[in-house]
């Protein structure tokens, strides 16, 4: 478990554990309800099967992004994870949980976010 502190004026001291993951302010939808919607810039969390896994992304500045889908053929989206703080381990099948920010992307629906809030559901 990974332990994030923040220090909040002066003196007050808050606390999210973030593996279980702290779920507050995330939204959550089914991914058929998130594609009907489209709360592009919000933070979402869905649960849904890992369609397929993409290559690596290498961006320029040297940050390496897992890419892979979830959904169903019909409905998925594209989660974009940074690796930077450690890889999500999926496979194709496996149910996972997503937490991360809604957008569009050059016409690409995707929920970008780190890999370490992709939990899987096995």
């Amino acid at each position: 478990m990974v332990l994030v502190s923040v220090l909040v004026v002066g003196s007050i001291l808050v606390s999210a554990a973030l593996n279980g993951l702290d779920r507050r302010g995330y939204q959550e939808y089914s991914i058929s309800k998130l594609l009907e919607d489209r709360p592009f810039g919000e933070k979402v969390e869905v649960s849904g099967k890992v369609l397929n896994v993409l290559d690596d992304y290498n961006s320029s500045s040297g940050e390496v992004y897992q890419r892979f889908t979830v959904g169903k053929p019909s409905s998925s989206v594209l989660v974009y994870c940074s690796a930077l703080n450690g890889r999500a381990n999926v496979s194709e099948g496996d149910r996972v949980s997503v937490h991360g920010n809604f957008k569009s992307y050059q016409g690409t629906l995707e929920i970008e976010t780190g890999c370490f809030k992709v939990e899987r559901k096995n």
